[in-house]
């Protein structure tokens, strides 16, 4: 891609560049978050004196950071492709 291209696509399309940055940050946040509950989560097997609600939350807490994650990366690569496209539309030539 060339400068000029990559200049006129950020001009063209600046929201959902702002929107891909967010999206992937939000992802990686996410997925940091993964290990860490599954650490409280091993951490509350662990512990029998622990009350069992925690043990819900943690678990609770995985599985929503990772469908989140997973949802954020898929909708990162939808605006990442439909942007390439919209390059590769705009440097076609015009034939009548």
């Amino acid at each position: 891609m060339h400068k000029l291209e990559f200049t006129g696509s950020v001009k063209c399309d600046f929201s959902s560049w702002n929107y891909m940055g967010l999206f992937q940050l939000l992802a990686d946040g996410l997925g940091f978050a993964g290990p860490l509950l599954l650490n409280a989560l091993i951490s509350y097997m662990e512990n029998p004196t622990e009350v069992s609600w925690h043990g819900y939350l943690y678990a609770g807490g995985l599985f929503l950071s990772t469908l989140l994650a997973s949802l954020l990366t898929a909708h990162f690569d939808y605006i990442v492709k439909k942007i390439g496209i919209k390059l590769q539309s705009g440097r076609l030539p015009y034939r009548k």
